[in-house]
C-alpha cells in the first residue's frame, strides 16, 4: 500500500511539474511581447491569441492529466483487490472509492501511516 502511496505522490508531482512548465512558457512568451512592446505596440488580438493558446493548452494538459489519474487510480484498485484489500475493485462510483479510501485508511493507520 506504501508503494502506490509513493508512486501516486512521484506522478502527482510530475503533472505539477508539468503544468509548471507550461505556466513558465507562457510567461516567457508575455516577456517577448513585453519586449517588443518597447519597439511598438502590440495589437491586442495578438495578445488575445497569445492568452487562448495559453488556456488551450492548459485545459489540454488537465484533459489529459484526469485520464492519466483515473488509469491510475483503475490500476490501484486492481492491485489492491489483487493484494486482498476488503471492498477493493474497478469502480468509479463516488460512494464506492470513499468507502475504499476510508478502508485504506484504516489499514495505513493499523500500519502506524
Amino acid at each position: 500500500v506504501q508503494n502506490l502511496c509513493m508512486a501516486q505522490n512521484d506522478f502527482e508531482r510530475r503533472l505539477y511539474e508539468h503544468r509548471q512548465r507550461i505556466q513558465h512558457e507562457h510567461e516567457k512568451s508575455l516577456k517577448q511581447l513585453e519586449v517588443r512592446e518597447i519597439i511598438g505596440p502590440v495589437p491586442q488580438r495578438e495578445k488575445d491569441e497569445l492568452l487562448r493558446r495559453h488556456l488551450a493548452e492548459l485545459e489540454r494538459a488537465d484533459k489529459r492529466a484526469i485520464e492519466k489519474l483515473d488509469d491510475l487510480r483503475f490500476q490501484q484498485q486492481l492491485e489492491l483487490q489483487r493484494l486482498g484489500i476488503p471492498d477493493m475493485y474497478q469502480t468509479s462510483n463516488i460512494k464506492v472509492m470513499h468507502q475504499q479510501r476510508l478502508t485504506l485508511l484504516k489499514i495505513l493507520k493499523a500500519c502506524g501511516n
